[in-house]
């Protein structure tokens, strides 16, 4: 049994791949392995993987994932595991079934590692989920001590480690902290990549906020057939008044990259229309943009018209 740093070190592909879990780490390996030919089976007790993401990222991810060969079993539940000695692991299910394989990843999340460092003899306030807590300046319950990254919790990325660090560094040093937030964008190096920024679909349906959601599959985009990718999707979330961008997800090559220019459009409270009047280079992924802006726009051409005409019914 291997985990997220011991895997690295296997001196050869393996035949048959068992994964332990469903988050990020373990999605971006069983892609790396399944791509590279090897017969891989996910296991978890969820009915999907990547549960943080809108079902249909959850739908591409397993579309493409099944396509390469992989396989996914939710509610699973592991039992144990044995070696036989020799060459194979089996995992012993819940109910009976065993699974068997050349390697067994356990992927079941990190933890911070805080323990063995002293922290305890400090007073320092860690939350029930062993995460180092603090203000809205970094900063501890011990005047002086600021903790930022993977120590304080979610998101655990290194790019909000980097800026986290950043804070606390102006807040020890008694310098004012940067004017705005930036919304914090996920990128999961799976194959193909995901992207999210700003409100999810789902997140917009628990807090009642009417939204538009526009979207381009990348067998729209010219570059992306192109590149041999056209599989994928951009979908911009709007608020439906105002077409006011308030997400941006991708699915697809490059995703991690082009989601980006979707965290600027937040940041700057920017409208479907502001990229309907862009002129982007052509062919680029960036024109995916455009097209989803122009679905959110004939999507609220339409509902108007619907409800003019549902309201002239009426009267």
């Amino acid at each position: 049994m291997v985990d997220s740093d011991s895997i690295l070190s296997i001196p050869y592909l393996p035949r048959t791949l068992t994964v332990l879990g469903s988050g990020v780490i373990a999605c971006e390996y069983a892609s790396i392995f399944a791509a590279l030919g090897c017969a891989v089976t996910m296991l978890d007790k969820a009915a999907e993987p990547l549960g943080f993401l809108d079902p249909s990222l959850r739908a591409g991810f397993l579309e493409a994932f099944r396509s390469m060969g992989g396989s996914y079993r939710g509610g699973a539940e592991v039992e144990g595991a044995r070696f036989d000695g020799f060459s194979q692991v089996d995992v012993l299910l819940k109910g009976g079934d065993v699974l068997r394989s050349d390697i067994v990843f356990a992927a079941f999340g990190r933890v911070a590692n805080l323990d063995g460092i002293g922290l305890d003899r400090l007073g320092l306030g860690i939350n029930g989920r062993g995460h180092v807590q603090v203000n809205e300046r970094f900063e501890t319950n011990i005047p002086g001590v600021y903790a930022a990254g993977d120590a304080i919790g979610p998101p655990a990325l290194a790019c909000a480690a980097a800026d986290q660090g950043r804070r606390a560094a102006l807040a020890a040093f008694g310098l004012p902290p940067p004017s705005t937030t930036s919304p914090v964008p996920t990128g999961v190096y799976t194959i193909p990549e995901i992207a999210c920024v700003g409100l999810s679909q789902t997140e917009a349906a628990a807090k009642k906020i009417d939204v538009i959601v526009g979207r381009a599959d990348f067998g729209e985009v010219a570059r992306a057939h192109i590149a041999g990718h056209p599989a994928g999707f951009l979908a911009l979330i709007c608020e439906r008044g105002t077409t006011r961008v308030l997400g941006v997800q991708v699915i697809g090559d490059g995703a991690t990259d082009l989601v980006h220019l979707g965290q600027a459009a937040i940041a700057t409270a920017a409208t479907a229309e502001f990229f309907v009047e862009q002129i982007f280079n052509f062919p680029t992924m960036t024109e995916a943009y455009r097209i989803a802006a122009f679905d959110v726009i004939k999507q609220r051409a339409m509902l108007s018209s619907a409800t003019l005409n549902a309201a002239r019914a009426v009267g």
